[in-house]
C-alpha cells in the first residue's frame, strides 16, 4: 500500500529558504497585479469568452442561475448556449460582473479566483506528498505560471478550460488524501462535489479526470478494499450523474441543432501534435520546459523506484506523460477508434489534466533532493518560470492586436468573431446552409440565416407592440388584437427550449380552441381568428429538458 511520505527539514535548516519564499511571493504578487491590470489580447476565444460572460451575466440579473436559452444570439432568433456551454467559469464571472458592475472587472477577478483555486490545489497535493513549505510554494506557483495556464488565459482566452483547470489540482489533492492519508468516507463526498464543479467547468475535462480516478480505485481495490470503494463510488457516481444530468439531455437535445458544424475545427485525430513539438522550448509552445523537466524527474524516480516514498509522485507522472502522449499523433489512431471520442475535438485539452501533475510529480520529486541541490533545483523552476512566461508575454503581444477594455464593455458580444462559433448551435433545418456556406469561419454562420426582425411581429389583420428590447426571456406576455383572421409571430427558432401558448382576452373559453399553431416554420407562428389575445412565452427550465429528454429516450428505447 502507497503510504505517505514522512515530514521534510524544518525550513530553517534549509539554506535560502527565505529568499525562495521572497521570490516567490514577488512572483505572486506580479501574477496578481498582471491579471488584473494587464492589457487583454484578441486572443482565439477573447471575444466569444466575453459575450459569454455577458450572456451568463444578464441571466444572473434576470434570476435564472440555470439558464437554457439566449434571445440574442444568432441574428437575435435566439440560442441554446446557455445550455450546453461550460458553465463554471460563466457563473462566476457573472457574479462577480454583477457585484462590480463591470464585466471587464468581473472577468479578471474570476480568472484570480480560478488561479487561487489551481495554486492552492497544488499546494494541498504537494503537502500530502511530504514537500516542505518552500516546495509546496514553489511548484504552485510554478503551476499557475505554466505554458498551458497562460496559453489558455492570455493567448486563447479559452476561459472555461482554465477554470476546469484550477479544480483539476484539487481533485488529485482529496483523491490523494483519501489514498495516503485518511480513508474517510467524509473525503469521498467532498471529491464528488468538486468533480460535479469539474463538470460543470468543461466535459472533456471532467471526463477525463473521473475515468483516471476510476482506473486509480481498481489498481488500489487489492490492496486497500476501503480507500478503493470510497474513491470508486466518488468517481462513479459523479460520472453517473453526469450521464442523468448532462450526457443524455446533451445528445437527445443535440439532435435537433447542429452539432456536427464543431467538426469545422477538426477531429482529435486530426489536431494531434507531432510528437517533437512536445520538447519545443519555444515560448509559444504549449508544453515547454515542464514536460521535459518531467521526464527528468520521471529519470530520478525510477532510479529510487524502490524508495516507498517515491510512488506516489511517480504513478502520478506516468499518469501525466501518458495524456501527454495522447496529445501527440503516435495516438491518432486510437482517437480514429470510434466517433464518440470526437467530443474531445482537441487533444491538447488533455494538458489542463496534465500540466498540474507535472507539478505534483515535481513536488515529490524535489524533496527526495540533497538540501542544497533541492534548493537550486527550486530557484531553478521559478527560473523557468519566469524567463518562458515573459518570453511568451512578449510573443503573444507581438502577435495579437491588444483590445481596448471600452471596447469589451460597449461592444460585447457582437464586436469581433460572434458567439455563434460555426453555427452548431442553429436548428437543424439550417444544417444543409450552413454546410453550402463557403468558408463559413470566416463569413460567419449568421450568414446563413434570414434577416434580423423584431422580437415579435404580425400579418393579416393582427397587429401588436413587439417589446422595444428583449435582452431576455424567462416569462413574456404580448398582446395582439385581431380585427380579422391573421397570425402573430414570435421570431425564436421553434425548439422546446422555449413553451409558447395562446390565450384570449374575450373570456370566451372556446376562443382559445380556434387558436392554431402554424408548424413547420423556423419561428414561433400561430393563426389567430379576430378577437383579443395574448401570447405567453416562457422559457423551460434545466430541470424540465433533463426530464423531457429521458423521457423521449425512454419512450424511443421501449419502441425498439
Amino acid at each position: 500500500m502507497i503510504t505517505g511520505t514522512p515530514a521534510a527539514k524544518p525550513d530553517a535548516l534549509v539554506r535560502g529558504s527565505d529568499s525562495i519564499l521572497w521570490l516567490a511571493g514577488i512572483l505572486v504578487f506580479a501574477y496578481a497585479v498582471a491579471v488584473l491590470s494587464g492589457p487583454i489580447v484578441a486572443g482565439h476565444d477573447t471575444y466569444l469568452s466575453f459575450s459569454r460572460v455577458e450572456t451568463w451575466t444578464t441571466a444572473m440579473r434576470a434570476g435564472d442561475f440555470m439558464s437554457v436559452w439566449t434571445p440574442a444570439h444568432a441574428n437575435g432568433f435566439g440560442s441554446p448556449l446557455p445550455f450546453f456551454y461550460h458553465k463554471l467559469f460563466n457563473l462566476v464571472a457573472a457574479a462577480l460582473t454583477i457585484a462590480t458592475g463591470d464585466i471587464v472587472v468581473g472577468f479578471r477577478l474570476a480568472v484570480l479566483l480560478f488561479s487561487g483555486v489551481m495554486f492552492y490545489g497544488v499546494y494541498r497535493c504537494a503537502a500530502l506528498l511530504g514537500a516542505s513549505r518552500q516546495t509546496r510554494v514553489v511548484t504552485a506557483v510554478a503551476c499557475t505560471m505554466s505554458p498551458y495556464a497562460l496559453i489558455c488565459i492570455v493567448e486563447r482566452g479559452a476561459a472555461a478550460e482554465y477554470s476546469a483547470m484550477a479544480l483539476v489540482p484539487l481533485c488529485a489533492a482529496y483523491a490523494a488524501e483519501l489514498i495516503l492519508r485518511r480513508p474517510k468516507p467524509w473525503l469521498g463526498v467532498k471529491l464528488f462535489v468538486l468533480l460535479c464543479l469539474l463538470a460543470l467547468a468543461h466535459i472533456v475535462t471532467f471526463a477525463v479526470t473521473a475515468c483516471l480516478l476510476v482506473a486509480f480505485a481498481l489498481a488500489l481495490l487489492k490492496y486497500s478494499p476501503r480507500r478503493a470503494l470510497i474513491l470508486l463510488a466518488a468517481s462513479v457516481g459523479a460520472l453517473l450523474l453526469f450521464v442523468i444530468l448532462i450526457y443524455v439531455p446533451f445528445i437527445v437535445w443535440g439532435s435537433y441543432f447542429s452539432p456536427t458544424q464543431a467538426r469545422l475545427h477538426g477531429l482529435p485525430a486530426d489536431n494531434a501534435v507531432p510528437l517533437i513539438r512536445v520538447l519545443s522550448p519555444n515560448p509559444a509552445s504549449w508544453f515547454g520546459w515542464p514536460v521535459l523537466a518531467l521526464l527528468v524527474a520521471l529519470g530520478f524516480l525510477l532510479r529510487h523506484r524502490k524508495d516507498k516514498r517515491v510512488k506516489a509522485p511517480l504513478v502520478t507522472g506516468l499518469a501525466a506523460l501518458a495524456l501527454i502522449l495522447l496529445t501527440t499523433r503516435v495516438s491518432a489512431p486510437m482517437w480514429r477508434i470510434s466517433e464518440q471520442l470526437d467530443f474531445v475535438q482537441f487533444p491538447w485539452r488533455l494538458l489542463s489534466i496534465a500540466t498540474p501533475l507535472i507539478f505534483i510529480t515535481f513536488a515529490g520529486a524535489v524533496e527526495r533532493l540533497p538540501a542544497i541541490l533541492k534548493r537550486r533545483t527550486l530557484f531553478a523552476i521559478l527560473g523557468l518560470s519566469v524567463i518562458h512566461a515573459a518570453g511568451m508575454l512578449y510573443w503573444v503581444h507581438s502577435v495579437f492586436t491588444t483590445i481596448p477594455s471600452a471596447e469589451l464593455r460597449q461592444s460585447s458580444p457582437s464586436t469581433g468573431p460572434g458567439p455563434d462559433a460555426g453555427g452548431e448551435y442553429f436548428p437543424a433545418r439550417y444544417r444543409d446552409a450552413l454546410a453550402a456556406t463557403p468558408d463559413i469561419l470566416a463569413t460567419g454562420a449568421a450568414s446563413a440565416l434570414p434577416a434580423r426582425r423584431p422580437f415579435a411581429d404580425s400579418t393579416g389583420g393582427c397587429t401588436l407592440n413587439p417589446p422595444a428590447s428583449v435582452t431576455y426571456v424567462q416569462i413574456l406576455q404580448i398582446v395582439v388584437t385581431c380585427t380579422s383572421a391573421g397570425a402573430a409571430r414570435i421570431n425564436q427558432f421553434d425548439t422546446p427550449f422555449l413553451e409558447t401558448r395562446v390565450t384570449s382576452n374575450d373570456h370566451d373559453k372556446g376562443g382559445a380552441m380556434r387558436v392554431r399553431r402554424i408548424e413547420g416554420g423556423p419561428m414561433i407562428e400561430f393563426a389567430l381568428p379576430p378577437g383579443d389575445w395574448t401570447l405567453h412565452v416562457r422559457q423551460r427550465t434545466y430541470l424540465e429538458l433533463v426530464i423531457f429528454a429521458w423521457r423521449q429516450e425512454i419512450e424511443y428505447g421501449s419502441r425498439k
